[in-house]
């Protein structure tokens, strides 16, 4: 798949190389080589045309990047002990991965040289490189928020990429979260079913449109929750979102005035009750399909210690 990307080169105080720029500012862990090959072939133009790695840039300048896909330079990854995903289950389709709160499922742009689920992976399973439509997130067919915990499904093959690419397209994955809320929620089950898009105000946030005058570009969106128990001035539920918006969970339930405990994008400038909650109370605990070999599968995940800790928190003020 090809992609573009554009740089404008801020004002510099002395001209500097193409090369020499691209690799101090941009690709910091990509060899020198490589960053002069991907000029060579015209995959790093610099105001719509193709230049010799030597040219000499003064500030102003449009670069664009097409198919940027690198090969990084071989750097250890650090991986902090409470980082380390957990393979739940392995068979020759798929691959059932148990994410800690804190591991981004893959590198969020090209300078980020942390711990991220997909280096993990890669190291483990190097041929899932080549698996999958987007180079730089081979095998990835779904994902979850950095600070969200819980299970994810990592095909092994192409085939089996484009099976559960089509599962989830299709909603036949059921996915199920455990997610503390402030606030008691009145009824005992529900279903949301506001649109999901953008915010016009704030950056990387999404909202949920409560008008229908207001739609334009948001994306239908369904979440079902069920209460599981009541503590004071919080509720535990699980969600079962039907669609895979992003933040949806997150969004839906703020939208009706039970925000994700720990949530700092949507949780309001309200505190979460007298507790300091580590991180964002969200739990992906279980998930169900139906393989590529036609078996039926269940996998369940218990919740994490520094979430169960809140509960054992909460139950004592009761």
């Amino acid at each position: 798949m090809i992609e573009e990307k554009i740089i404008i080169v801020e004002n510099l105080e002395n001209p500097q190389r193409l090369d020499k720029y691209l690799k101090e500012n941009v690709f910091k862990d990509v060899s020198r080589q490589e960053i002069v090959s991907l000029i060579k072939e015209g995959k790093i133009l610099v105001n719509h045309q193709r230049i010799k790695p030597a040219k000499r840039l003064f500030g102003g300048e449009t670069i664009q990047l097409i198919d940027f896909s690198v090969k990084r330079e071989e750097k250890d990854i650090i991986f902090p002990l409470e980082l380390i995903p957990k393979i739940v289950y392995e068979n020759q389709d798929f691959l059932i991965v148990d994410k800690p709160s804190g591991l981004v499922v893959y590198p969020p742009n090209p300078k980020y040289q942390g711990p991220s689920l997909l280096s993990f992976l890669l190291d483990k399973y190097p041929f899932l490189k080549e698996i999958g439509e987007d180079k730089n997130r081979p095998a990835i067919v779904h994902r979850l928020d950095k600070e969200t915990s819980g299970l994810m499904v990592i095909p092994k093959s192409n085939p089996a990429y484009f099976y559960f690419k089509n599962l989830f397209q299709e909603r036949k994955i059921e996915k199920r979260y455990l997610v503390l809320v402030k606030g008691k929620i009145p009824q005992k089950e529900g279903t949301i079913n506001f649109p999901i898009g953008w915010s016009k105000t704030q950056r990387l946030k999404k909202k949920a449109v409560l008008n229908s005058s207001q739609k334009g570009k948001s994306k239908e969106a369904e979440t079902y929750f069920r209460v599981l128990t009541y503590y004071d001035g919080a509720t535990l539920i699980e969600a079962i979102p039907k669609t895979g918006r992003t933040h949806q969970i997150r969004v839906h339930l703020a939208a009706i005035g039970f925000p994700v405990i720990g949530d700092k994008i949507y949780g309001g400038k309200k505190k979460d009750l007298k507790l300091k909650p580590p991180r964002l109370f969200l739990h992906a605990h279980q998930l169900k399909f139906r393989g590529p070999d036609n078996i039926n599968y269940e996998f369940e995940s218990p919740l994490p210690e520094d979430l169960k800790k809140i509960l054992e928190e909460l139950k004592k003020e009761e």
